[in-house]
C-alpha cells in the first residue's frame, strides 16, 4: 500500500477573511480549503475538505479506500465551530464510549479536545484520527493523544511529515484488510490444508496470532518439496554439553560458534512448541523447520556489529527462557536441572498463556534483526531512510 491508494479527510475552519466583497466571484479559492492542501493532494489520492463535522464523518463511514481523519484544530473557538447538521447546538461532551479521562481542568472544558473525542467515537476503528494546529502547548499536545487522536502535528505541515502520514493506517489495520491494497509483497501461493488447519485455530481478533502466523508464513511455510536443511548438526557431546549450558545462568553465548548458538535456539523453542495450542503450528511439524527458521532469522543480523550481532540475540533468548523455567512454564533442557514447581493458577505468572510465552521467545530471538549497529542519533544525522521513515510516524 502506498498514500495513492489512500484517501484523507480533512476537517477545517477556514480563518476569517479580513473583508470579503459581496457578490465577488473571484474569492481567493484558498480561503476555501487549508494552506497545506496542495501538499496533501500531491500525495494521497483523494482529499476530501469539509467545515461541516458530520459530512466528514459520513463519508469516512462509506469510504472504500483506507482513510485518514485530519481535524485542523486552528479556528476552532467553541464546541460548535465546526457543526454538525444534526443539531446545530450539539456541545461534544464524555458520553462517547472512548476509554479516555481529561487529566486537568482545562482540557475538562476545551473544545478543541471535545471534538476530538467524538470524532474517535464516531468514526469506524481503521480510521485514525489524526489532529493539527499551530498551538505548541507541550499539556495540550499530551491531552490531544489522550483525548484519542493518533497524533499532534504542528503547523506548518512539511513535506516530510505529509508523505508518511499513511503509515498511521498500520496502527488502525492490523489485519489482512490493509494488505488487500499493498504491493509491498508478491503474491504467494495458497498454503497447503495443514497450515490452513493450524491456523485456523488461532483467534482470528487476536493481532497477535496474526503477526504470529505472518512470521510462519514467510519463514516456515510448509512446502509440497521436500527441503534440505542448512544445519549440519552435531555430535551427541556436544549436543549434551549445549543442554547443560543452556539451562544455566552461567551461559556465555561468546564462547560458542554459530552452530552451536542455533542449536541452543533450537533447544529453547523446542521446550515452548510442546505446550498446548502450540504444538499444531507449522513450524513445529518439523524438526528442519525449526531449524531453518532459526538459520534464517540469523541471516539477519549483522555478524560484523561487536554487540548487536547473533549472539546477543541468544544471549537474551536464553536469559528470558532461565527465568520461564525458574517460574515454572517451561522446562529446562537439560532434565536434571529441573525443580519441583507447584502449579497454582493464582500465581502471577500463570497469566502467560502457552502462545503469549512463545511470543516472547520470538521477541527475545528477533529483537535486534538486522541492527544497522549504529544508534538513532548517527541514522538521522546521515539522513537514513530509516530515520526519515519513523521520526514522525
Amino acid at each position: 500500500m502506498d498514500p495513492s491508494q489512500c484517501s484523507i479527510d480533512v476537517v477545517f475552519h477556514p480563518a476569517p477573511a479580513p473583508f470579503l466583497i459581496e457578490n465577488n466571484d473571484n474569492d481567493d479559492q484558498s480561503l476555501k480549503q487549508p494552506e497545506y492542501a496542495a501538499k496533501l493532494e500531491s500525495v494521497f489520492g483523494q482529499v476530501f475538505y469539509h467545515t461541516n463535522l458530520s459530512t466528514a464523518f459520513e463519508r469516512v463511514q462509506h469510504a472504500s479506500t483506507p482513510t485518514i481523519l485530519l481535524i485542523d484544530l486552528d479556528n476552532t473557538s467553541s464546541a460548535t465551530t465546526i457543526h454538525d447538521d444534526n443539531d446545530d447546538d450539539t456541545v461534544y461532551s464524555y458520553s462517547c464510549s472512548y476509554s479516555c479521562t481529561p487529566s486537568s481542568s482545562t482540557a475538562l472544558n476545551d473544545p478543541r479536545l471535545f471534538l476530538i473525542r467524538n470524532s474517535v467515537c464516531t468514526v469506524p476503528d481503521t480510521v485514525p484520527v489524526i489532529v493539527c494546529g499551530t498551538d505548541d502547548n507541550t499539556p495540550f499536545m499530551i491531552e490531544c493523544m489522550h483525548a484519542g487522536a493518533v497524533d499532534y502535528l504542528l503547523k506548518p505541515l512539511p513535506m516530510t511529515v505529509i508523505k508518511t502520514l499513511f503509515l498511521k493506517l498500520h496502527r488502525c489495520r492490523p489485519d489482512s484488510k490493509m494488505h488487500q491494497v499493498a504491493s509491498f509483497f508478491p503474491s504467494s501461493p495458497s498454503l497447503p490444508d495443514n497450515a490452513m488447519s493450524a491456523a485456523s485455530t488461532l483467534c482470528s481478533d487476536d493481532a497477535l496470532q496474526h503477526r504470529i502466523q505472518d512470521i510462519f508464513n514467510i519463514y516456515a511455510s510448509p512446502s509440497t518439496t521436500p527441503r534440505v536443511s542448512g544445519f549440519r548438526g552435531l555430535s551427541a557431546e556436544r549436543a549434551t554439553l549445549l543442554k547443560h549450558k543452556v539451562s544455566s545462568w552461567d551461559f556465555n553465548p561468546f564462547d560458542f560458534s554459530h552452530d552451536d548458538l542455533v542449536y541452543c535456539a533450537y533447544l529453547i523453542f523446542e521446550q515452548a512448541l510442546v505446550l498446548p495450542g502450540l504444538f499444531q503450528l507449522p513450524i513445529s511439524q518439523g524438526v528442519y523447520q525449526l531449524y531453518d527458521f532459526i538459520i534464517e532469522l540469523s541471516g539477519a543480523y549483522h555478524d560484523g556489529n561487536p554487540y548487536h550481532n547473533f549472539a546477543h540475540a541468544i544471549d537474551v533468548l536464553q536469559c528470558l527462557y532461565y527465568f520461564l523455567c525458574r517460574l515454572g512454564l517451561l522446562s529446562f533442557a537439560n532434565k536434571s536441572q529441573d525443580t519441583n514447581h507447584h502449579h497454582h493458577q493464582s500465581l502471577p505468572q500463570h497469566i502467560l498463556r502457552p502462545k503469549d510465552i512463545f511470543a516472547l521467545l520470538i521477541a527475545a530471538i528477533g529483537h535486534d534483526a538486522a541492527h544497522p549497529g549504529v544508534n538513532n542519533a548517527f541514522l538521522a544525522s546521515t539522513g537514513s531512510a530509516r530515520a526519515l521513515c519513523y521520526t514522525y510516524s
